[in-house]
């Protein structure tokens, strides 16, 4: 066995005895210490200097057996005196057993030198920059939210009112969740989305699962969708063009080959119809195509209620699947209901939708700004991830999946956001209000 290799083990008995505290045993002490001073003077015959230092130490010490009577502070000290020394002597050739080969220290400290930087997306170079400039009227137009005259985020009354409720009537449980998340806002939340009349959602077919953002329950769709359906093999995702960074990144993150379809028309700003059709009909069956509803980001483009239509007979004659972002639902013309229209046509007629919701800017609107009520939820930025399933079986089965692919992420989402989005969705009061 390498003296190297020996010696390491030896150092980390004398770390373990050090860390037994109070428990520490004089016999145990001074046989480590005996061991060692063995293993060291291998090593330092050898040529390790590190080693011929700790040596002086610890055999000064050991002498005569006289650590074991030594008080534990003074133990304690001298151990962890020559710890250092002897780590560093013991990492002098690192050795890999299983083939023969060497490293040298300097090799092993630049390990981690190769790791190129990543490129930051738009939104975190606009922070960073934010972040240096020393102005003191300086605006960060990157971070979403609407925004009071004072540049604070806008909280609208209903939910500062929900919050003082959570607080005050003791209904905030700070219990952890699991890892599917808070059951009562999974279930508001899809009846929001799908709507109370949906056959889905009243015979209880939507598997759900909450997540954390947008960006963070795309992640967990992408990861599902690139392995299933059986068998998946090199699934696509069609996005729109142009689509955010973001979107992009945790799409291709989750496992899912990113590809464009046209959508903006660049000359008059609506939506380039027919070149959406022609690439989505070129698409293969079973790939994902990425749809917003209710407010497209970044483009703003709406397609028209027969658009929608013909867009999901082809979706269906394709065989693809609707990977559906709503992040905006009422917002893009006031109504909650209207804005939720084409996802629940699609649901309607059969397609197998998976949907991502946010609730950081769902809400209502007038026809005047001022009028805007929306949950501002930002911080805390809850989200739902689900897929209207045939049957209870497979809504079971999808779920399973969901929450395993999810914990390997994270252990359990946040709960505050999910009970107050919960509280203001099913208050009898306090959602007309909103």
């Amino acid at each position: 066995m390498p003296i190297t290799y020996e010696l390491g083990l030896r150092v980390q008995a004398l770390e373990s005895l050090i860390r037994s505290g109070s428990n520490i045993d004089p016999e145990a002490a001074q046989n480590a210490a005996l061991e060692t001073v063995m293993q060291a003077t291998r090593a330092a015959n050898n040529g390790q200097p590190e080693a011929a230092n700790a040596l002086a130490q610890l055999s000064s010490a050991s002498a005569n057996l006289g650590i074991g009577a030594m008080p534990q502070d003074a133990q304690s000290s001298l151990l962890l005196d020559v710890l250092q020394q002897l780590s560093a002597a013991s990492m002098g050739r690192t050795s890999n057993f299983s083939n023969g080969d060497t490293r040298t220290p300097s090799e092993s400290r630049d390990m981690w030198s190769s790791v190129p930087s990543a490129n930051l997306d738009s939104s975190s170079q606009i922070d960073a920059a934010f972040e240096e400039d020393i102005s003191e009227t300086k605006l960060n137009l990157s971070v979403p939210g609407f925004r009071e005259s004072s540049g604070k985020v806008f909280l609208p009354p209903t939910m500062r009112h929900a919050e003082k409720r959570l607080r005050e009537d003791n209904l905030f449980n700070p219990g952890v969740l699991p890892v599917h998340g808070y059951e009562p806002f999974l279930e508001a939340g899809t009846r929001f989305g799908y709507g109370p009349e949906s056959n889905a959602f009243k015979s209880q077919r939507i598997a759900a699962i909450q997540a954390v953002s947008v960006t963070g329950a795309l992640r967990l769709a992408a990861s599902f969708l690139a392995r299933f359906p059986a068998p998946a093999g090199n699934r696509s995702v069609y996005i729109p063009s142009p689509s955010v960074e973001e979107d992009v990144t945790a799409l291709r993150e989750g496992g899912l080959e990113v590809k464009h379809y046209r959508f903006l028309d660049q000359k008059n700003g609506g939506s380039d119809w027919e070149s959406l059709k022609e690439d989505l009909q070129h698409a293969p069956a079973r790939s994902v195509v990425l749809l917003h509803v209710s407010g497209s980001t970044p483009s703003g483009v709406e397609l028209t209620a027969p658009q929608w239509r013909m867009l999901t007979t082809l979706l269906k004659g394709r065989q693809l699947i609707p990977l559906v972002v709503m992040a905006f639902q009422g917002l893009a013309s006031g109504d909650t209901g209207r804005d939720a229209q084409p996802l629940r046509f699609m649901v309607h007629e059969g397609l197998p939708v998976v949907l991502v919701q946010s609730f950081d800017a769902v809400g209502c609107r007038a026809w005047l700004w001022s009028n805007l009520q929306m949950m501002g939820l930002y911080a805390d930025s809850p989200a739902i991830l689900s897929i209207a399933a045939q049957n209870t079986d497979d809504r079971d089965r999808i779920n399973s999946q969901l929450r395993h692919l999810a914990r390997t992420m994270y252990y359990h989402p946040p709960l505050w956001g999910a009970q107050l989005a919960h509280m203001v969705l099913t208050d009898p009061k306090l959602y007309p209000a909103w």
